[in-house]
């Protein structure tokens, strides 16, 4: 049997105890982390079910993962091509951040937007972004990325080849210069992320 195998075992052993007892919250917890040892396991359609579980029971519970389950949903929606169901997960995860008042999980959020906005074509979008997170996780005294490097360097990268080094500075410059409630807004606006404008005409 492999960890993962043995691994999944006793957090599937430990669920049964929390249906016993009926705790909802390490119900929750358990779908969540059944989800990430699925996607180490490389099957993505077990993870998306185990995670729309734990999102669901996460709203009635509203229990510490609850914004990681959303996080890490996000993120198979978005490696699905789920923009979607990737904006939504990462919105309503934010929503949570910003009540519990986590700064660095507030920039790993924008993070996570920014990371979806280039995969959508907005790399300006994505650039201003990376600036609020980079605003904000300064002004709590910390560095950027709060989220993994590889995610943060790649969307930095693929933002520059788009933009080039001046147009990305640009944009970088607009979102560093939005206060943090503004660039809450500006992660937050559905018309934005999907680039949608007055058109005139008929």
């Amino acid at each position: 049997m492999g960890d993962y195998d043995a691994a999944r075992i006793l957090v599937e052993d430990a669920m049964t105890v929390q249906r016993v007892v009926g705790d909802m919250d390490g119900i929750a917890s358990a779908h969540y982390w059944l989800a990430q040892l699925a996607l180490y396991q490389g099957d993505c359609g077990s993870a998306l079910n185990l995670l729309l579980d734990s999102v669901r029971i996460f709203r009635q519970t509203r229990g510490y993962s609850y914004i990681h389950a959303l996080g890490l949903l996000g993120h198979v929606a978005r490696d699905k091509e789920d923009y979607k169901l990737a904006f939504e997960c990462y919105r309503e995860s934010l929503h949570v951040r910003v009540e519990r008042r986590d700064t660095l999980a507030i920039t790993q959020s924008l993070e996570d937007f920014a990371g979806l906005a280039w995969r959508e074509g907005h790399m300006e979008r994505a650039a201003r972004l990376l600036g609020i997170a980079e605003t904000i996780c300064k002004s709590a005294g910390h560095n950027v990325p709060a989220g993994p490097d590889s995610a943060y360097q790649r969307t930095v990268e693929v933002s520059r080849q788009a933009l080039g080094d001046e147009a990305l500075k640009t944009a970088w410059t607009e979102g560093r210069m939005m206060g943090t409630a503004q660039g809450i807004d500006y992660a937050l606006d559905e018309a934005d992320h999907l680039n949608i404008g007055c058109e005139t005409g008929d």
